[in-house]
């Protein structure tokens, strides 16, 4: 990619890309760097040549330590809706990318940066990561979207625990309870993430951009009408030419070739 980024470290590869977040010396939030973050997956979605994206955080502290407590106190109401409204529009750009997004924890996940995590569609941790919502402690609440996917990813009652107590899970918990899909040692986390990213490219582009939207949608329908959005997409994937290669290579013993037609 041409475009420089102050917080953001990209890395193009074949299919996928690598974008860590760097901001010393534990990756907070702030707003220029949110700022930078829509403006990055804005310019992602839009590029049909990749179709995974690793996110993880610089140095060997953080994935993301939340945001900068130390501006809180000059909160008010306004100032308040404001900033909530800034991070989930912010994240709705992240989540909304035709791209399998998976994250790669390798440290400190905490109120905001898990949140961030919440948005991604696969999680793989380190070892040494943790993850928590600690906002209850501070008088407000997780307004990144952390009340909303959390009860929906790892049921309401996990969720609540975490959620009342502002209590940390380190990564043998967060597996245990479906918080993330993986735990890795520290070494073989970005190995790991890459590998994954390379498994999902051997398979049909399209497909994978279509079992995303399906998920995504799906979520937040009514099973008869997540079961018609599987029809449809069914439909336009049999109209492509790699549903064609795909079912010839698997006859005739090859690997396919996909070209995202």
């Amino acid at each position: 990619m041409s475009k420089e980024y102050r917080y953001f470290q990209i890395v193009d590869m074949k299919g996928w890309v690598e974008v860590t977040i760097s901001n010393p010396p534990v990756n907070v939030f702030c707003r220029n760097l949110l700022d930078e973050m829509k403006a990055l997956f804005v310019s992602l979605g839009k590029r049909d040549d990749i179709h995974v994206i690793i996110l993880t955080g610089a140095g060997e502290k953080a994935f993301i330590a939340g945001a900068d407590i130390s501006q809180f106190p000059y909160l008010d109401s306004k100032k308040g809706r404001e900033s909530v409204t800034h991070i989930q529009d912010v994240f709705s750009h992240v989540a909304g990318v035709p791209q399998i997004l998976i994250a790669a924890i390798n440290g400190l996940a905490l109120g905001g940066g898990a949140e961030l995590a919440l948005v991604c569609d696969l999680r793989i941790a380190s070892e040494q990561a943790s993850f928590g919502l600690p906002e209850v402690k501070l008088g407000i609440l997780p307004g990144a979207g952390g009340t909303q996917r959390l009860p929906r990813l790892i049921g309401t009652g996990r969720a609540g625990l975490m959620l009342y107590t502002g209590r940390t899970v380190n990564a043998k918990e967060a597996i245990e309870m479906g918080l993330v899909e993986e735990v890795v040692p520290t070494a073989e986390l970005m190995p790991t993430a890459r590998k994954l990213a390379q498994e999902m490219l051997q398979n049909a582009p399209l497909s994978l951009r279509k079992i995303k939207q399906a998920i995504q949608r799906g979520m937040n329908m009514p099973l008869s009408q997540g079961l018609t959005l599987e029809v449809d997409a069914i439909e336009f994937l049999c109209s492509t030419q790699d549903q064609k290669e795909g079912a010839l290579s698997f006859l005739g013993k090859r690997p396919p070739v996909y070209k995202g037609v």
